[in-house]
């Protein structure tokens, strides 16, 4: 498994906090790749069947009080509408 969208933030006392984006290719998502679907089909399709996105795994640590939005901000790209 290749991951390329990962990101390490700072949480209180300088602990170094990583965030990760997994895609879990099960039986849909496999069926998506096959026939060749754009990646927003198959980020689509994932996110349904659960999978946190950067951003929103970013944001899930901002509200747990283990990071800041400064933080997240560095590590994630936010397009306009998001």
């Amino acid at each position: 498994m290749r991951c390329s969208h990962v990101c390490e933030v700072f949480a209180d006392d300088d602990v170094l906090v990583g965030i990760y984006e997994v895609l879990r290719v099960g039986g849909g998502i496999r069926s998506l790749i096959i026939q060749r679907a754009s990646p927003d089909e198959i980020r689509q399709a994932a996110t349904q069947q659960g999978m946190l996105s950067l951003k929103d795994y970013g944001v899930m640590l901002i509200k747990e009080g283990l990071t800041s939005t400064d933080e997240v901000l560095q590590c994630v790209v936010v397009q306009e509408g998001e």
